[in-house]
């Protein structure tokens, strides 16, 4: 791909800097509402009234969020600055976190253009769906020919008045992303007091995935559990009955290449057997 200027990649953007939108970012919205920058939102709707639900980013403190209270905006929008992707990339594209929860009510409609030098593709990233704490994302870019300087578009739409989900974005990443990418959505379902069934999302169903299973209090080793499990979802069975548990998972993709380990998501066996 032919790229013009400098083959810089955009450094992870943790909005940590100040309250104000960062140095060549751009507000793009129409009807009020602009993109907000803080660690602590105004009505405190990020997550569930606040909570996080155990997850964190890696930078941590300040991050980009919408305040979702008040009139429904058709489009809150935020532009990154213009990025040069080197003609040498392999599998060049974005990351990023972002938490959403509707609290009971509607969920907004998040979505992210991509801008290849010369057309704007649009929702090359969609989501109106809880995402149980902070979940990390990946927008690939490398089937799109790119000519000249890109850049993205993060857009919010709200589709009800007064709604409660404060969506908040951060750590964006523009850069070679990882060959063998982590599982996302993870859940335990059908807990008994001495099983439950975990399952996730993932890129490529054939792959295997090793999980860590720990005790709620105790910290993981990076040692699987169970390891090159090959079913999704698994169920895991011998636990303790009346427990707290907490669960992570990480792919195989051969070659001694694995992802990083995602999670946690917590679940509690004091249940009765079905």
């Amino acid at each position: 791909m032919q790229v013009l200027g400098l083959d810089l990649m955009l450094l992870p953007q943790d909005f940590n800097a100040s309250n104000t939108i960062p140095d060549c970012w751009e507000n793009a919205s129409e009807g009020g509402k602009t993109w907000n920058f803080s660690d602590v939102p105004a009505g405190g709707n990020i997550g569930i009234s606040g909570n996080f639900q155990g997850s964190s980013t890696p930078s941590g403190a300040f991050y980009a969020w919408i305040n979702d209270d008040g009139f429904a905006s058709p489009y809150i929008a935020m532009l990154s600055p213009f990025i040069n992707i080197p003609e040498d990339a392999v599998n060049p594209g974005l990351s990023f976190y972002y938490i959403s929860n509707n609290e009971g009510g509607e969920n907004v409609d998040f979505s992210i253009d991509f801008y290849d030098g010369a057309t704007w593709h649009e929702n090359v990233f969609f989501c109106n769906s809880n995402t149980n704490g902070w979940k990390k994302a990946y927008v690939p870019i490398s089937d799109y020919t790119i000519t000249e300087s890109v850049r993205f578009r993060f857009i919010v739409v709200e589709e009800a008045y007064a709604g409660n989900d404060d969506l908040a974005i951060d750590d964006v990443f523009v850069g070679e992303l990882p060959d063998c990418i982590e599982p996302s959505g993870l859940n335990a379902s059908m807990v008994t007091n001495n099983s439950a069934q975990l399952s996730w999302n993932s890129s490529n169903e054939t792959a295997s995935w090793d999980i860590e299973v720990v005790q709620q209090g105790s910290n993981p080793t990076g040692i699987p559990t169970d390891a090159g499990i090959t079913t999704n979802p698994f169920v895991k069975t011998n636990l303790n009955a009346y427990t707290n548990y907490r669960f992570y998972v990480r792919k195989n993709c051969g070659e001694d290449d694995e992802s990083e380990w995602t999670g946690p998501v917590s679940f509690y066996t004091g249940y009765c057997n079905s």
